[in-house]
C-alpha cells in the first residue's frame, strides 16, 4: 500500500484523503512552461488490469521480451481529481499549490507507457478507464472503498518509460510465481 511513503505517496492517495477530510484538494502548480497547472500527465491503471496483464503474459506466454505495463493513454491529474470529486458526488474543488524547490528539476510531466510490444504480441489491453478506476467499481462507489484502487505505476529511466513486466521470467524467486495473482484475481 502508499501510506507508509508519505509525501511521495501516489497522488491517488492523496487526493482521496485530502477530499475525505477537507472537501476539496491540491495539486502542484506547473514550474514548466509547456504544462498548465494540473495538465501534467500520467499512464494511470487501475491495480486489476495491472493484475490481468501480468496474468495474461504468464498464460499467454508471449515472446519472451519486456513489456510495459500501462494503458498507453496518458491522463491528467486534473481529470484524475475531477473524476475523484464526481465519485464522491462532490463539486471539484482543486487548488494549485508550489511543488517543492526539492522535486521541481526531477519532476516528470509526462509519463505513457509505449504499448507497441503489447498489440504486436496480440495481448489484450487494460479495459478500465480513468473514470471507472477511481469510482471501485467492485464496491459501488469511492466513498466505500479505501483509498481507490487506482494506481501509478512510477516511471523507471527516462521520461516516458514505464513499469515493465518480463515475459516467460518466474515472478518469485522463491518458487511461488503467480499464486499470488491467482488469489487476487479470484477475489
Amino acid at each position: 500500500n502508499e501510506y507508509h511513503k508519505g509525501r511521495m505517496a501516489s497522488v491517488v492517495l492523496h487526493a482521496y484523503k485530502q477530499i475525505k477530510e477537507s472537501g476539496g484538494m491540491k495539486l502542484f502548480r506547473s514550474h514548466n512552461p509547456r504544462y498548465r497547472d494540473g495538465e501534467q500527465l500520467r499512464d494511470f491503471i487501475y491495480v486489476k488490469d495491472v493484475l490481468e496483464m501480468v496474468w495474461n503474459v504468464f498464460e499467454l506466454k508471449p515472446e519472451s521480451a519486456l513489456y510495459n505495463v500501462g494503458t498507453g493513454k496518458a491522463r491528467t491529474f486534473q481529470d484524475l481529481g475531477i473524476s475523484t470529486f464526481i465519485a464522491l458526488g462532490l463539486e471539484p474543488n482543486i487548488e494549485y499549490i508550489d511543488m517543492p524547490v526539492d522535486l521541481r528539476e526531477k519532476y516528470q510531466y509526462f509519463t505513457e507507457a509505449d504499448m507497441s510490444k503489447w498489440k504486436t504480441a496480440n495481448l489484450p489491453l487494460p479495459a478500465t478507464s480513468l473514470e471507472d478506476g477511481v469510482t471501485c467499481p467492485k464496491f459501488g462507489v469511492v466513498r466505500q472503498c479505501s483509498p481507490p484502487a487506482l494506481i501509478y505505476l512510477p516511471a523507471i529511466g527516462k521520461e516516458g518509460d514505464i513499469c515493465s513486466i518480463a515475459a516467460n521470467r518466474p515472478l518469485s524467486s522463491r518458487g511461488r510465481r503467480l499464486d499470488w495473482a491467482k488469489r487476487l484475481r479470484s477475489g
